[in-house]
């Protein structure tokens, strides 16, 4: 029937664009990058500032927020690796005596997005537009490890790898996409 919706597997009719306009791209994509090959664990090294690494464990162990009250204590970065520890106490259990999903995703949260800050430009920073979880075991109040590290990253995004340990056994995988922000210029 005329004007109606198309019916599952038709195709809409093309809208007509006005004679002399421009016609939209159907995605804008900021073009302001001409070389975003994305970075591989072999180029890691050549991006990676220690400095960064270093301020991140001395300042960010010692910020207040959501990691200070998860227990988060990050403890060693590498070249797209990142080591960090969250000592977790009775009051993120929930009534049956585990940990709350929320606090492993918490944890993943910050480390996938940590991992990040040492291969990016000085005043870059890195906003989770994406992270995927898969719970595997329960998990009680005590010490949980966690590491994170990147798969893949270019100028504007990364996508991480997580997984938090408790006694070398593994509780919780997940991966996560990072968009990169370069600093606004006035």
């Amino acid at each position: 029937m005329a004007g109606s919706d198309p019916a599952v597997g038709e195709l809409r009719p093309r809208r007509a664009v006005r004679p002399g306009a421009r016609p939209r791209p159907r995605n804008p994509v900021d073009h302001t990058h001409k070389d975003d090959r994305p970075m591989t664990p072999d180029t890691f090294s050549e991006r990676y500032n220690p400095a960064i690494a270093q301020t991140m464990i001395e300042l960010g162990n010692a910020m207040p927020g959501l990691a200070q009250y998860l227990g988060i204590e990050l403890v060693e970065f590498g070249p797209g690796t990142l080591l960090a520890r969250a000592q977790l106490g009775e009051n993120l259990l929930t009534p049956s005596g585990n940990v709350h999903g929320g606090v492993l995703a918490g944890i993943m949260d910050h480390i996938t997005g940590a991992v990040i800050y040492p291969l990016m430009p000085d005043g870059h920073w890195g906003a989770t537009t994406e992270l995927k979880l898969n719970y595997i075991a329960p998990v009680q109040a005590g010490t949980v490890d966690a590491h994170a590290s990147v798969l893949a990253m270019t100028k504007r995004s990364a996508v991480v790898r997580g997984e938090l340990q408790v006694q070398d056994r593994l509780v919780c995988a997940g991966q996560g996409t990072i968009t990169i922000v370069a600093p606004r210029t006035p």
